[in-house]
């Protein structure tokens, strides 16, 4: 939806990432129900991003810099939320846009898609007027921006874990995931500020949001190869490769193993996204608008509600993790530490990768005493 603000002397023009509002028929029965629905599941994603969060920081699984990384994106989730709240009294139109030179504008629905017209915007005199509304508009285009780069951020972490491989489990190195983040989120900064204001064309700004992403790609192909090259030059031949470093190269590999799972889940969320795109783009089953908005809104603010299930039932160690009883229990003993995780029996692979895990890091620990 793109805005007009100000006028013919001053003006500037924004980039809302939504279809319709002020959809009055949504607080009318039955499409109340669907805002209850779409109530319904941001509770239940707030429940499985806690959940994956918890079950990262107890279950040691992976090096302490990628969890710090997965938990820091599953919280930036919250951006989504407060923008929600802010809007959701704007799409529902139980406040109206305010500063429109039309005067039956405050009673009409706004439907919008994309438009390179400065005729066919939404013209609003005044920034402050609305600023509520706009202010969450970016928030909910930098969370959508900050999403698609999730992919980059875990391959530049995988990628500097395959390059200090010899002793990347045994120092910290908090400075890569703390540099990761500040990079990642100053750009997607800055292409999200040029992509609200609509500097940029609408193509363009598709082409340097999906750079990163081919990017990332090469990174994780390139590292998977290294690391799979280490962990076989070990099992054929008698390699100088020491033990940290097969252990990493054998991290990284579960990781890229887990990496796979979660990317199909997240490519069903854009593959269906598209769809509604498209429907919307080229208005097919026009009297069902409202629904294509509200699983538009979806697709870009509930990401969390197909990707923690993936991350959580994509790891032995997280799935059998008794998540309700764990925590219940921290909550009367009131103390936080690392949990033992008690696997479940199911075969003789899964004791074999139990036994295997358990082995490398006792040896570990005795080689760093």
């Amino acid at each position: 939806m793109l805005f007009l603000i100000g006028n013919s002397t001053n003006k500037m023009k924004l980039c809302f990432p939504i279809y319709i509002l002020q959809d009055f028929k949504l607080l009318t029965f039955p499409w109340i129900s669907m805002v209850l629905l779409e109530l319904l599941l941001y509770f239940v994603t707030l429940f499985f991003a806690f959940k994956c969060a918890f079950i990262i920081i107890q279950v040691r699984v992976f090096h302490k810099n990628l969890s710090a990384l997965t938990v820091a994106m599953i919280l930036q989730w919250l951006e989504t939320v407060i923008s929600k709240i802010i809007s959701w009294p704007y799409e529902t139109g139980y406040w109206t846009l305010k500063g429109s030179p039309n005067s039956s504008f405050p009673n009409t629905t706004v439907r919008q898609w994309w438009t390179e017209e400065e005729s066919e915007m939404i013209q609003i005199l005044d920034f402050d007027l609305n600023y509520l509304l706009f202010i969450s508009g970016f928030m909910k285009l930098h969370y959508a921006i900050s999403m698609s780069n999730v992919l980059c951020v875990i391959a530049v972490e995988r990628s500097l874990a395959s390059y200090f491989l010899n002793d990347y489990e045994k120092k910290s190195r908090f400075w890569i995931p703390i540099t990761i983040v500040l990079v990642d989120q100053s750009f997607n900064f800055i292409v999200s500020y040029f992509f609200y204001l609509n500097y940029v064309p609408f193509f363009y700004m598709i082409i340097i949001t999906g750079t990163p992403n081919v990017m990332a790609i090469c990174l994780m192909i390139h590292s998977q190869n290294y690391n799979r090259k280490v962990t076989k030059t070990h099992e054929k031949y008698t390699s100088n490769y020491s033990l940290a470093a097969r252990f990493q190269a054998k991290e990284n590999l579960k990781c890229f193993r887990m990496i796979k799972k979660i990317l199909i889940a997240a490519f069903s969320i854009v593959v269906f996204g598209f769809f509604v795109a498209i429907a919307l783009f080229l208005n097919i089953f026009p009297q069902m608008d409202t629904l294509w908005n509200l699983c538009l809104l979806a697709v870009m603010s509930l990401p969390p509600l197909v990707i923690c299930p993936a991350i959580i039932y994509s790891v032995d160690s997280f799935r059998n993790y008794p998540f309700l009883d764990c925590f219940f229990i921290k909550l009367k003993v009131g103390k936080r530490k690392v949990t033992s995780v008690p696997r479940k029996r199911s075969s003789t692979r899964s004791e074999d990768i139990q036994r295997e895990t358990e082995t490398y890091f006792n040896q570990l620990a005795a080689s760093w005493t």
